[in-house]
Order: C-alpha cells, then sequence, then structure tokens
C-alpha cells in the first residue's frame, strides 16, 4: 500500500494540489462535499489558521491514484490530555465517506483508506 502526504496550510499549498485533485475528481464517484472547492472554501471561511493534510492512496495493483482526502487538525482535550486529531470538514453529509474515491474502486479504496491510516497518523505527527 502507497500513500502521499501533503501538508495544506497557507493557500499556496491548496493552489498547489488543485490541478491534480481537479484531475482526479473527474474520474471519482460524485461527492460534492469532499471536493478540492468544497473544502477549500471550507478552510478559507471557517478555518483559515488550521492546518489541513491531503492524503493520496495509491492501488498496489496498477499505481492508479484511487482514493484522495482532506482533514483538518485539532487538538482535542481529554481531561488533562492534549491530543492532535484529524478532524474530516463534511459536516453536511455525514453519510457519504469524506474522501473522493475512483469509480470502480469504491471496496478497494475503503479498504486502502482504512489501512494507511496508521501510516497516515505517523507521517501527521497526529
Amino acid at each position: 500500500m502507497s500513500f502521499k502526504i501533503t501538508k495544506l496550510n497557507k493557500a499556496f499549498d491548496w493552489e498547489s494540489c488543485r490541478d491534480r485533485i481537479g484531475e482526479f475528481e473527474k474520474e471519482c464517484e460524485p461527492n460534492p462535499w469532499a471536493s478540492w472547492f468544497n473544502l477549500n472554501l471550507i478552510f478559507k471561511k471557517h478555518f483559515p489558521g488550521s492546518t489541513f493534510w491531503l492524503a493520496e492512496i495509491f492501488s498496489d495493483q496498477n499505481g492508479k491514484l484511487i482514493a484522495a482526502g482532506i482533514w483538518r487538525e485539532t487538538i482535542s482535550k481529554r481531561k488533562c490530555l492534549k491530543l492532535k486529531v484529524l478532524r474530516t470538514v463534511d459536516v453536511v453529509a455525514m453519510r457519504l465517506p469524506p474522501f473522493l474515491m475512483r469509480k470502480n474502486y469504491g471496496e478497494e479504496a475503503c479498504k486502502m483508506m482504512a489501512e494507511s491510516l496508521p501510516g497516515i497518523a505517523r507521517e501527521t505527527g497526529v
């Protein structure tokens, strides 16, 4: 399993992945809440100072990008502990997966995303 993590904490970072994710969106199952445009708008309007992370998951079989998701880094307080947590920002459509999935790869994309979560946590320090 392979994945790529990109930190998105400035407008420049968001713009640098716009074309790549935009092209991928054309090959994905419809999910407007996980689109680059929607998440970038949320970043600009609601969380301009927050750090976001783009995770891109690639297929083991053919190396194609099969899933991409953007999460917001937050601090969660649990009694005396402060923990860094990655949260989805798909607040409107909680029943949809919080990431883009290539058409006809839904099951593999979900499985690969779940298997990648420990690696994503290590890469992002969360």
